[in-house]
């Protein structure tokens, strides 16, 4: 496909923070938001110069103008610029020149060849991603069981929708999931509970959870303020955390963790369980 014309601007993504948003042959968007929880070997979102300079340089460098894509490896491209104009500039840039590479003769290589992934419905939340008192873990992930993209994104949001009624909680974090003033285990419990009665009418889903745990870690310990609401402070080590994590996951028959333990901690990634 020929790409004709590319425009990036800056908008602002959920927490009311600059991101960038990429436009190709007038036509064709994407954005990469930022995340709040991010470690520190990920790529720089944006140029060290500042986001205007990412910006700037998409619109003025002769490379994002008049030239073609065939290929979705032709992507690859970009790459090179990561390290100029940041993973998140570049991430907005190939994703807007997918959208219009889906649009020409390659649409049929998109649909047939190509297996997209199962939507996570983030439903409850806590960790950093609010201010208000909530759990420590910070994204609690429903995996729906469905045959398409389609259908997987309605379920997440009819039961998104459910626990808005059951619950009647007006607080919500930066990603619009749900804060409940309940423990980490309490949110298990009610999940757990409400999956299995959707289940018995034909819903199939999932459980999984983003612990993003380096966020309540220090100094070798896992610090954990809202275990139950209490004012006292829980405290795991690390072997402590693994044997929790892995309890979680066969308790609750967990689907997807993400960021268990801390960052760094390489060797004890494999000690997690691989399957329920």
């Amino acid at each position: 496909m020929y790409i004709k014309k590319v425009q990036a601007h800056i908008i602002r993504n959920s927490r009311g923070e600059k991101t960038i948003q990429i436009v190709v042959n007038n036509r064709y968007k994407a954005s990469a938001p930022s995340g709040a929880s991010t470690g520190s070997h990920e790529v720089a979102p944006f140029s060290q110069k500042g986001i205007q300079f990412s910006v700037d340089f998409i619109n003025k460098h002769p490379h994002f103008k008049d030239f073609t894509l065939d290929n979705f490896s032709d992507l690859a491209l970009f790459d090179p610029f990561i390290s100029v104009i940041g993973g998140n500039a570049v991430v907005a840039l190939q994703t807007a020149c997918l959208r219009a590479l889906s649009s020409g003769d390659i649409a049929p290589f998109l649909s047939s060849r190509l297996r997209f992934p199962t939507p996570l419905g983030n439903c409850i939340g806590g960790g950093v991603h609010t201010s208000f008192p909530a759990t420590d873990i910070q994204e609690f992930l429903l995996l729906p069981q469905a045959k398409t993209f389609e259908e997987k994104t309605a379920l997440n949001r009819y039961v998104y929708d459910i626990i808005g009624k059951m619950t009647a909680v007006k607080n919500k974090t930066d990603e619009g999931a749900f804060v409940l003033q309940k423990s980490n285990e309490e949110v298990f419990s009610f999940l757990s509970k409400l999956l299995d009665t959707l289940n018995e009418y034909g819903l199939s889903f999932q459980l999984g959870v983003d612990m993003a745990a380096t966020q309540f870690y220090s100094q070798g310990k896992y610090h954990y303020t809202n275990y139950s609401f209490t004012q006292k402070e829980k405290l795991l080590s690390r072997s402590a955390q693994i044997n929790y994590v892995n309890t979680l996951v066969k308790e609750y028959k967990l689907a997807y963790m993400e960021d268990p333990l801390y960052e760094e901690d390489f060797s004890g990634f494999s000690q997690i369980r691989k399957k329920t």
